[in-house]
């Protein structure tokens, strides 16, 4: 078993109309019930958010409507348990990240701290950038030494927490930051290094969520959002495809190959979900696709037993959603790092 990392709990301030809450991830299974305004969807946004910035990309503006009224800033607070290869819990580390409105009416990370503390140790700031603080900005006070020990490193950060500001992104999960750190060869660092490639990484590739909105449109019958994970033998492809409903598509062939690999293994637990069916990924001819590579036809359909195959578009919502999120399932079933949140999950 390969080491990973599961998120433990999660706790909003001032995060859209959440004052304080927190959700604790005791079990592998958790739903979340409530009226409307209670704060479900608010947890969705907060993890959303949190696979953006851990991953390095920029917030949209919008974001600041995450800021609840009348408040200066939201946090936003993940504990997680890091597991080691005997399946054993190594650590706990926290990540916390806090966000503002900055001048240009958009949103600003002005905070993100991580902290760990190692099973019969106290707990320990790994690291923390504080942007509202014009001296001394990173601590602990060792890495603000090493930080500004040169010339060139000092100017170095400095443009980093500029430019990261600017573009409303994270300083501290930061390409440019990340490579600049594995220039430098001290064991802290590479203890930091370690815990912030492995959160990024948890983020980019094994957490998914799943919003009712925006990519997946399971409402409609025209795009099919299809949410797939496939490992194969060291690979992992994962992602979101939208798949036409109403007319055949056209995809590269390795893309296809995927497609219908993905369906294949889906195929075995979709029948016992819902007895009898399966979904059909017809193969219509090669075509080339868009941009005049060598690509597949096809269309996917649906089919009862010896029924006839129908496409399948006309199944119900509740089995469109069902299949968009399946793959992911089963991943979750089968590889504990694998975090999956879906917004109305019993939506139709």
């Amino acid at each position: 078993m390969n080491p990973f990392i599961q998120i433990k709990s999660i706790l909003l301030t001032n995060f859209k109309n959440v004052n304080s809450g927190s959700v604790d991830f005791k079990n592998n299974i958790l739903g979340v019930y409530g009226q409307n305004g209670s704060g479900k969807t608010a947890l969705i946004d907060a993890l959303e958010m949190f696979q953006m910035v851990a991953g390095g990309a920029a917030l949209p503006q919008s974001f600041k409507n995450l800021i609840t009224c009348g408040t200066e800033f939201a946090e936003c607070s993940i504990l997680f348990d890091f597991f080691n290869s005997e399946g054993e819990i190594e650590s706990n580390v926290e990540y916390t990240f806090r966000i503002q409105q900055s001048q240009e009416k958009g949103v600003e990370i002005v905070y993100e701290q991580i902290t760990e503390k190692k099973m019969g140790k106290q707990k320990k700031v790994i690291v923390c950038f504080d942007k509202s603080q014009s001296q001394k900005w990173i601590t602990p006070v060792s890495d603000w030494e090493f930080a500004f020990s040169s010339k060139e490193s000092s100017i170095k950060f400095e443009v980093l927490k500029e430019m990261t500001a600017r573009e409303h992104r994270s300083l501290l999960f930061s390409k440019d930051l990340i490579d600049f750190l594995k220039s430098f060869e001290e064991k802290n660092l590479e203890s930091k290094l370690d815990i912030i490639k492995k959160i990024r990484f948890f983020a980019h590739v094994n957490l998914f969520v799943i919003k009712s909105t925006g990519k997946s449109p399971f409402n409609i019958d025209f795009a099919f959002p299809f949410n797939f994970r496939h490992v194969e033998d060291k690979n992992i492809s994962f992602g979101t495809i939208q798949i036409s409903l109403q007319a055949p598509n056209v995809v590269n062939k390795e893309l296809f190959d995927l497609i219908e690999k993905t369906f294949s293994e889906m195929n075995i637990v979709l029948k016992e979900m819902i007895p009898g069916i399966k979904v059909i990924v017809k193969n219509q001819g090669p075509q080339q696709t868009k941009e005049g590579a060598d690509g597949v036809r096809f269309e996917l359909l649906s089919q009862k037993g010896n029924a006839t195959e129908i496409p399948l578009r006309y199944e119900s919502e509740g089995i469109k959603k069902i299949i968009s999120i399946l793959s992911i399932l089963i991943s979750v079933y089968n590889n504990p790092a694998t975090f999956l949140a879906v917004d109305e999950l019993d939506a139709g």
